[in-house]
This record gives structure tokens, C-alpha cells and sequence, in this order.
């Protein structure tokens, strides 16, 4: 990355990334939560730098998905939809010229105009840290229809000890991988299939 944002409170920032060193500890810090719009990508750009995001990790795409599982996730769009915001795309905002990378790009606007760049980057993080606000509230009234409802009570409750955990899950094996038991899996292929087609036989009846 060549910049990085961060908001809190009211406030909101944007910095080059080789500030990033500045704050490891912080980043790394167990006792932390951070708020992000699609956590894995930014845990896979720190840890490419050497940086390993630690503590509480709340995806406010997860969280959009449970509650509003048929619309776009992209943070642009749930800060549309959620915060009445609108800002434009980013080949607009910053001109690319033809023939010129996106951190060319980046790089010509912090050295011509950074206000530009400046507004632009720290609105999203800015708007991912109202998009939780909004999304947490919601969450916290809608109930669940769980089988364990002492446990989950609320969605929030089933995003914070469900769905949130499960984020770093998916990092490590996008980060490392999975072994795939391919044995095992093809002696399960017939069993599952034949349960797959007595359960539409009983659905068919049903209807």
C-alpha cells in the first residue's frame, strides 16, 4: 500500500504507509479492536509488510451481509444506502491518465493536490466507523431465531461470537491454505447425494 487511513471519534486521517513502522504496536496490540470494511484484504496488507493486525477485528461487510444479505457490500455503496452518503468513483476523483497505474496516480495527486487524496481516503475510513455505529445498533435489535437463544439472543450476538472470530479463520487459510482429505471427500459424494434427493422427494410431497 502507499497510504493508509484511520478514523476515530470525529476524526479521521490520512498517512503515507511507510508511517505504518510508528504504529506496529498499536497494530499488533491483543487489547485493540479495529473496524474494517473488508478485514482480510487489510490483514493481508499489513502482514505483507510485516505487520500482523491483531485484537477484536469487526468486518462491517459481515455485519451488512446478515442483515442485508441481496445488496452490494462494497463500502461506497453501503454508506449510500446506510449514511445517505455519495462520493465520487475513484477514476473520477483522481484522473487517471492513459497509460498510468493506479499508485501513479495516487502519488501525482498527494504531490499536486493532496486535500484531494487526503478527503477521499480518510472518508473511508471515516464511513466505515459511522457504517458500524448504524450497523451494530441494528444488529443489537434484530432478534435471532437460534436454537441456543440464551446464547444468541440478538444478531449481535451472533456476529460477535460467531461471525467475527470466523474472520481470522478465513484469513489464515486464505494466508496458508488447507489440506482437502480428497479420499475422505469422495466417499461422502454418494451418501450426501442420495440425502440431497430424498430431501427434494419429501419437499416435492410437502408442496
Amino acid at each position: 500500500p502507499l497510504f493508509w487511513s484511520l478514523a476515530w471519534d470525529n476524526r479521521r486521517i490520512l498517512m503515507p504507509a511507510s508511517t505504518l513502522e510508528y504504529f506496529t504496536d498499536e497494530l499488533q496490540d491483543t487489547d485493540k479492536t479495529w473496524l474494517l470494511a473488508n478485514a482480510k484484504f487489510d490483514k493481508h496488507m499489513l502482514a505483507n509488510r510485516g505487520i500482523h493486525l491483531r485484537g477484536t477485528l469487526y468486518d462491517t461487510q459481515v455485519m451488512h451481509a446478515l442483515l442485508y444479505e441481496e445488496e452490494s457490500h462494497r463500502l461506497k455503496d453501503m454508506a449510500r444506502s446506510i449514511l445517505g452518503w455519495k462520493w465520487s468513483d475513484f477514476n473520477t476523483t483522481f484522473k487517471i491518465k492513459r497509460g498510468e497505474s493506479i499508485g501513479d496516480s495516487l502519488l501525482r495527486c498527494y504531490e499536486t493536490d493532496p486535500r484531494v487524496l487526503i478527503e477521499y481516503a480518510s472518508n473511508d475510513a471515516f464511513g466505515t466507523l459511522e457504517i458500524y455505529r448504524k450497523l451494530r445498533d441494528e444488529l443489537k435489535r434484530e432478534a435471532t431465531y437460534s436454537l441456543f437463544p440464551e446464547l444468541y439472543r440478538t444478531m449481535w450476538d451472533l456476529f460477535e461470537q460467531i461471525e467475527a472470530p470466523f474472520t481470522n479463520t478465513l484469513w489464515h487459510c486464505e494466508r496458508n491454505g488447507i489440506r482437502i482429505d480428497q479420499q475422505y471427500l469422495s466417499t461422502r459424494q454418494s451418501p450426501v447425494e442420495a440425502e440431497l434427493a430424498s430431501v427434494e422427494k419429501e419437499i416435492n410431497q410437502l408442496a
